[in-house]
């Protein structure tokens, strides 16, 4: 069976796949099929970073890609709203996640459609949860091999859910990019090797994923500081990236 999702451009942040959303905003730009869906977060990607990381040939896999798109995320560019206004289709003032201790929202998400429509949804996390994936089977990574982060676990746990269990909704969040720009900015060695080996990880995935699977690769938020150099009263770091890419180009070409 195909499931039909909807490309909606909303006011704060560039088009976003859905299905039909009843309380998002934006006018419909336009429709694809898929069999199923991956969205990928790799969180705390700050766009001119990537761009630049790309071109000195550090990032093979977002290098092979025709076009990484430049969008606006919303206001305050953390995780608990990035993460409401991307599963919503709408902004704060609406959602009712306006930051800091907001982990969820009463309106519907995508999760809830997929499962309202008999779908199965499984989101794959790091070593806990930030925003309440309400409806989705989640699986927290954690950091099982004691090496300092969890995304190396959320690989593996992606890994093994597309190869046994792939849902029709598969979400994989990677932390470790915005943990790295928090501790030490974006133009730090652990920055970029973060970023260096999520781009390997990223890679691994798309090849193993079937045919007729629509992509898409978020950073949902832009991490431009040290966590110290933070205040309580932020300048958003509002420019972020994103990409929809469809394995099934890999049989057509």
């Amino acid at each position: 069976m195909i499931y039909r999702f909807s490309i909606s451009a909303q006011p704060f942040f560039p088009p976003w796949v859905y299905p039909n959303l009843p309380e998002g905003q934006g006018q419909l730009q336009l429709t694809v099929s898929a069999q199923q869906v991956v969205i990928i977060l790799t969180d705390g990607t700050q766009y001119d970073k990537l761009q630049s990381m790309v071109a000195a040939g550090e990032l093979p896999f977002f290098a092979s890609q025709d076009e990484i798109n430049c969008g606006i995320s919303v206001y305050p560019p953390i995780t608990t709203s990035a993460s409401a206004a991307l599963f919503t289709s709408t902004i704060a003032a609406n959602n009712g996640v306006y930051g800091y201790g907001y982990r969820s929202t009463e309106l519907t998400t995508l999760f809830d459609v997929v499962t309202d429509n008999g779908k199965m949804a499984i989101a794959i996390e790091g070593a806990s949860l930030p925003f309440n994936l309400r409806n989705a089977e989640v699986i927290l990574s954690g950091d099982r091999d004691n090496n300092g982060w969890s995304d190396d676990n959320v690989y593996l746990n992606a890994v093994e859910v597309i190869q046994n269990n792939l849902p029709h909704l598969l979400y994989i969040h990677f932390h470790e990019i915005d943990d790295m720009g928090h501790g030490y900015g974006e133009n730090s060695p652990e920055y970029e090797a973060a970023l260096i080996r999520v781009d390997g990880y990223i890679a691994d995935i798309v090849d193993i994923l079937p045919s007729n699977t629509l992509i898409i690769i978020w950073p949902i938020t832009a991490c431009t500081q040290p966590q110290k150099a933070v205040t309580t009263v932020r300048l958003p770091p509002l420019i972020c990236s994103y990409l929809l890419y469809s394995s099934k180009n890999k049989e057509e070409e």
